[in-house]
């Protein structure tokens, strides 16, 4: 579709039409032409917009189209034009109403039937099609023209926001245009992920988010108002999180298979924290595969289920691997392992859970960059290119490391999407491990 309503007042969006090569279709008496100059613009500009121009459709064939669309938007039979005198498109059939005719446009006052209007429907097709295919309102080689809005579902001050706020600083830089970040916390970003699905495919509105927000949302959430897999194009991962099994420092487990042991020998009596969805499956994931059993027990925010974990409440916790360093290294907590299928660049003294004796176990979390469906692949290639670049920098090598304890992730949208689609299938079984019911 195109629509040019966001991007130009009246004034911007038809002067073009008179002063640039979009009126190469129209003949220069009806550049002239007060009824071009005088429309009013909301008008003349829905015309346009309600038309779908598809690839390889014809200009004839849209014009045929224009004129219907022109015939109901441009002035009602028996009004006053611009100019003084009435028109219709098509056949003046009587001083109450129009009927579609090939002569063109015929005054209604004078009822003269002519096709010197054609070329002006026709110059009006040409400058659809010269702004291109895509929505929006510049061509996507002029892309960005404005602010850009990074949505992210997490709070302020959290690894997502975090790393949201480090790449759309730097893409601003590299686009010349600022990138804001809108905070959309709620039921695990699907707030976000709803708004961003349902905004202008233009490359202004983009869901910055773990990857398993989307892969997971058809599994945790019965009624979605978006398809997580449709509705969605891949942009770029920025980096790869995985998640570091904690024990109580004060207790005799040292390693993933003393913890094995203890809570077979606990009989189903022991406890892990179960703060979010990702905690839930890999906690679950791990005695399903090692054959042990725990009472899962919910929390709030993984701070809490922190403190507990110091104070002996609860006996283990999967927990992401920007909250874990600090407090592994620190000794407030003991780390075990990662759960990523290979060690963490960042922490690289700790076996992932497979080397601790888990066998094919694997499980990460990767923020990503998504667009909304029918975002020009122009767009999407330019923010892809971006990204990719903005990660490979020394720079944001060390905000990763030290800040978000992340390693480096990127790749191209088409790499992104088949991720995605993999993910998702796999959330489908963990889902069946974890015995997770839908909300």
């Amino acid at each position: 579709m195109i629509d040019w309503h966001s991007a130009a007042s009246v004034s911007t969006a038809l002067i073009p039409l008179t002063t640039t090569s979009w009126m190469r279709g129209i003949s220069p008496r009806d550049r002239r032409n007060p009824r071009l100059r005088d429309l009013p613009g909301e008008n003349a500009i829905s015309a346009l917009t309600k038309l779908p121009l598809r690839h390889g459709a014809s200009v004839a064939a849209a014009t045929v189209e224009i004129d219907l669309r022109l015939k109901k938007h441009w002035e009602a039979p028996g009004t006053a034009a611009p100019t003084g005198r009435r028109f219709c498109l098509g056949k003046r059939v009587d001083g109450t109403g129009c009927g579609l005719a090939p002569t063109g446009v015929t005054s209604g006052k004078t009822g003269r039937g002519t096709m010197k209007h054609l070329p002006l429907v026709f110059g009006l097709v040409a400058a659809a099609f010269s702004i291109g295919l895509a929505p929006g309102t510049a061509p996507a080689q002029d892309y960005p023209t404005r602010p850009i809005k990074f949505v992210v579902g997490f709070p302020p001050g959290g690894a997502i926001d975090l790393g949201a706020r480090h790449f759309a600083e730097k893409l601003g830089a590299l686009a010349k245009q600022p990138v804001v970040i809108e905070n959309k916390p709620g039921a695990g970003g699907i707030v976000a992920a709803d708004a961003v699905a349902h905004s202008k495919p233009d490359g202004y509105t983009i869901f910055y988010s773990p990857l398993d927000t989307l892969a997971s949302a058809k599994y945790l959430y019965k009624s979605l108002t978006f398809d997580p897999l449709k509705d969605f194009v891949a942009v770029a991962a920025t980096a790869e999180l995985p998640f570091v099994l904690q024990v109580n420092p004060k207790t005799p487990i040292m390693s993933v298979a003393d913890l094995t042991n203890f809570l077979k020998a606990k009989k189903g009596d022991a406890t892990y924290a179960a703060p979010n969805a990702m905690a839930l499956i890999a906690s679950e994931l791990y005695m399903s595969i090692a054959q042990a059993g725990a009472i899962k027990v919910p929390y709030k925010s993984i701070q809490t289920a922190q403190t507990d974990l110091m104070a002996g409440e609860i006996d283990f916790v999967f927990i992401a691997s920007t909250l874990a360093m600090e407090p592994g290294r620190s000794g407030k907590l003991r780390s075990l392992a990662v759960t990523s299928a290979h060690r963490s660049s960042i922490m690289p003294e700790l076996p992932t859970m497979a080397e601790a004796g888990v066998p094919n176990y694997e499980l990460s979390t990767w923020s990503a960059i998504f667009a909304p469906r029918g975002t020009p692949p122009e767009v999407i290639r330019k923010l892809s290119v971006w990204i990719n670049d903005i990660a490979k920098t020394e720079e944001t090598r060390k905000f990763l490391s030290t800040t978000l304890v992340a390693d480096p992730f990127s790749g191209t949208p088409e790499s992104l999407a088949a991720q995605l689609q993999q993910q998702y299938v796999r959330w489908g079984e963990l889902v069946k491990i974890a015995k997770i019911e839908p909300q």
